[in-house]
């Protein structure tokens, strides 16, 4: 079947296919893989925890902030000394940029972007 993100598309109609139908398609795939790499039973929506107001957290533990526009993303409610992976997700792709090590130094951390149009993924390393 058709998932429901992409109901908004009239999917009867193939030859009316084009450019916004792959990349809903490729936005659907990223989501999943998302999900499967993240504690998503642990995450809420915490819209006061990120400067876009976008951001499902555990918090101090986990977050993803969807970055729609150009700008630097502030997370908030970090643990002091710990160490994040930082990880860059395009909205329209599975693939990530590598994960970079970084230490919170406050409990508020401000990432930049390389584009508009990604997901922050912040994990804190075990123990």
């Amino acid at each position: 079947g058709y998932h429901i993100c992409i109901y908004d598309f009239d999917y009867w109609k193939p030859t009316a296919r084009g450019k916004e139908w792959d990349e809903t398609r490729r936005s659907c795939g990223a989501t999943v893989d998302l999900a499967g790499r993240i504690e998503l039973p642990a995450m809420r929506p915490r819209p006061d925890l990120a400067s876009t107001e976008y951001c499902l957290a555990n918090p101090g533990v986990e977050y993803v902030v969807l970055q729609p526009e150009a700008g630097d993303v502030t997370v908030r409610d970090l643990e002091r000394g710990r160490t994040y992976d930082v990880a860059w997700r395009a909205l329209t792709s599975t693939a990530a940029k590598l994960p970079e090590r970084w230490t919170a130094t406050d409990n508020v951390g401000v990432f930049h972007p390389p584009s508009a149009r990604v997901v922050l993924h912040l994990k804190r390393q075990a123990d």
